[in-house]
């Protein structure tokens, strides 16, 4: 519970959530029909490209495209326990989702409809940032399927920024040739000498 408080009681995840159940109020604002979750559902989905994308290509391959967010990216790869760095700024939470909530609007014409996105799109967020708190934390996800990609982010920072970019999903490093097997990894790690195996550890389970 120490580090859900911790994580909930951050100023960034706090906006992302106010951003969450303002979109599913004014959703609720008009009876819901079929098109409201499917606005949802699209908001949802589309977070998982974007995450990639964003991860991929302005925080590592286009430095010069967002260059404030490279530099705090760099920062977080510099300092990856250091919590200052390890959720989404503000700065650009904001007007992403200006961004975002224009561009729903302008599509669908309907507020409503452009809250259901918004929501899921939040939410969807939500979900991120939790798997990248939890990934530098030291918790230990309680299924496989967590402490895999915990496994890969951490491999990410210790081993290879190069590959492993999806945080939540890791759908689109495999489609993108970003992920390679346990084996390869083995021997990468072997190939650059080092303990990386007791960094892994001293990451993922020390303050």
């Amino acid at each position: 519970m120490r580090y859900v408080s911790e994580f909930a009681r951050d100023g960034r995840v706090l906006f992302i959530a106010c951003v969450c159940v303002v979109g599913a109020a004014v959703a609720a604002a008009t009876p819901s029909n079929w098109l409201t979750w499917v606005c949802a559902i699209i908001g949802i989905l589309l977070f998982w490209p974007v995450e990639y994308a964003i991860h991929r290509y302005l925080l590592h391959e286009f430095p010069r495209l967002l260059p404030k967010a490279y530099a705090g990216h760099v920062a977080h790869h510099e300092h990856p326990r250091d919590t200052r760095y390890l959720l989404t700024p503000n700065q650009f939470n904001v007007p992403g989702y200006i961004v975002f909530a224009v561009l729903a609007f302008v599509v669908t014409r309907r507020w409503n409809l452009t809250g259901a996105f918004v929501a899921g799109l939040s939410f969807r967020q939500l979900f991120y940032e939790w798997k990248h708190f939890v990934s530098h934390r030291p918790i230990v996800p309680l299924t496989p399927w967590g402490r895999r990609m915990k496994k890969r982010h951490l491999l990410h920072h210790y081993l290879d920024a190069k590959y492993w970019y999806g945080v939540s999903n890791a759908t689109l490093d495999y489609v993108m040739g970003t992920d390679i097997d346990d084996e390869e990894a083995r021997r990468v790690r072997h190939s650059r000498g080092g303990n990386l195996d007791a960094e892994l550890v001293t990451a993922g389970h020390e303050h």
